[in-house]
């Protein structure tokens, strides 16, 4: 904080216990006032102990620099509009207790808003007045759905937020409450819960474009079961350009439906990943979760075996991921529908992919998995022999450094699954494809346009085709067969 600050915050009778049990906003310029939507509540003015009513939707009377309004009252929250939003005119800071709202003079031995659903919704929501929260109290032990959902969301001056007790979370608790603070340098210390519930964390900094760090996401119990639900950490910190530093972000609990998809989504900065021990992941958990983080130059451990039922689990994982040079082992061998899918697509930095152990592809598993990998020089080690539709459709496409295939030993081709496969892999120059027919829809339709003039192909004794061209073997190259 300021010295400035500081001083402001000295000159506002910091020990008169009315500025710390009540909600307080603390005056940085002449001519302050606010008023609060929707809601009649009550304020004093430099904690004078003298309540004034103030009707919904009016403003107070104007206080100058140093001076505090506090506020009182026993709201009852809506779905739609929570106690309220507040609407000041003037440079300020947060203090006190937002309990006040909600409880009154009863508020310093209150701590759960479990039975006040959507409480703080959308309470400072906009209010680009708003510098330094540290010093606001968010003391409740059990949240309700929504409880802070949006609160602060569009503070675009604000610096500096409160820390968050260890609690127990609700529902879309968390969601969208500082979205857009695009000056937030300090995010809460951390969050430490028994568990993560449905959209609690979604978006919660979505577009805080000068945030560094992020908050320690941690769980306080051991018990067993889903503890990260559906959609939890989704678009967490999704465009937080500077964001540098993540450490024991994630829990090692199972995962579920879309957990982190899109949790550090555009994050440019960010240099190293957290750590991703779970083997009980689900469907999209992952997806986008890293898309377009162009520092990150290695990716986390993917220890998961069985990826059944899990679609799209990885799905553009690490898309546009640039400096990308170190790419995860693959170990699942049982696989599912487009779980790879763009899972490297345009990480033009990387140069050896992993192999991929599968004996039996899904729909769609492989499909532009390393598209657009311009440096790629070492194709993964394919094992597959049972394919699915559009399994490989664009695998390599516009990978213009690769000069040599993965062996492909499926006899049996499928609709699609090796169309656009090469497309476009300008130095591509031998390939071995040992399918007995190509009769599948489109298997191999366009599938070496763009590779080199010249080349070898090889092809099983036992094939019955013997077409030549962009959609079979390149016109100008020497067939072999075995």
């Amino acid at each position: 904080m300021s010295e400035f600050r500081r001083r402001l915050m000295m000159q506002s009778k910091a020990d008169n216990p009315i500025l710390k049990d009540y909600l307080t906003i603390v005056s940085l310029e002449d001519g302050l006032t606010a008023k609060l939507s929707t809601n009649a509540c009550e304020y004093c003015v430099d904690g004078d102990g003298v309540w004034k009513t103030l009707p919904a939707d009016t403003e107070t009377e104007a206080v100058n620099s140093g001076q505090t309004l506090s506020f009182r009252g026993n709201l009852i929250p809506t779905s739609s509009n929570g106690v309220g939003t507040f609407t000041i005119n003037k440079l300020h800071n947060l203090r006190g207790d937002c309990m006040s709202l909600l409880f009154g003079d009863e508020t310093k031995d209150c701590f759960s808003l479990a039975d006040n659903n959507h409480a703080f919704r959308n309470l400072f929501n906009g209010n680009d007045r708003l510098v330094d929260a540290s010093e606001l109290s968010l003391k409740a032990l059990d949240l309700g759905t929504h409880s802070y959902y949006g609160m602060f969301a569009g503070c675009t001056n604000l610096v500096e937020a409160m820390d968050l007790p260890d609690n127990r979370l609700a529902n879309n608790c968390y969601q969208s409450m500082f979205q857009g603070c695009t000056n937030l340098t300090k995010a809460p210390q951390g969050i430490a819960v028994d568990k993560f519930p449905i959209y609690s964390c979604t978006d919660m900094f979505n577009g805080c474009t000068s945030l560094t760090k992020a908050p320690i996401l941690s769980l306080t119990t051991t018990a067993s079961g889903k503890l990260l639900i559906n959609f939890c950490f989704q678009r967490m910190f999704k465009g937080c350009t500077k964001l540098l530093e993540v450490q024991e972000t994630l829990p090692k609990s199972s995962l579920s439906n879309e957990c982190c998809r899109e949790m550090f989504y555009g994050c440019t900065s960010l240099t190293k990943a957290p750590e991703l021990p779970s083997t009980a992941i689900a469907m999209n958990c992952y997806q986008s979760m890293f898309y377009g983080c162009t520092s990150l130059t290695k990716a986390p451990a993917l220890p998961a075996t069985n990826l059944n039922g899990k679609n799209y689990c990885y799905a553009s994982m690490f898309q546009n991921c640039t400096a990308l040079t170190d790419a995860p082992e693959l170990p699942a061998e049982t696989l599912c529908g487009n779980c790879y899918q763009h899972m490297f697509n345009g990480c033009t930095s990387l140069i050896e992919a992993p192999d991929l152990p599968a004996k039996t592809l899904a729909q769609s598993c492989y499909s532009n998995m390393f598209a657009g990998c311009t440096s790629l020089t070492k194709a993964p080690i394919i094992s597959a022999t049972t394919l699915a539709n559009n399994c490989c459709q664009q695998m390599f496409a516009r990978c213009t450094s690769l000069e040599t295939a993965p062996e492909l030993n499926a006899l049996t081709l499928t609709n699609y699954c090796y169309e656009f496969m090469f497309h476009k892999c300008s130095k591509l120059n031998y390939i071995k494809m040992m399918a007995i027919d190509i009769d599948a829809l489109s298997c191999v339709s366009n599938w070496v346009v763009g590779v080199a003039d010249m080349g070898t192909f090889v092809k099983n004794k036992d094939a019955v085709w013997s077409y030549v061209g962009e959609s079979s073997v390149p016109s100008e190259w020497t067939i072999i067969t075995e």
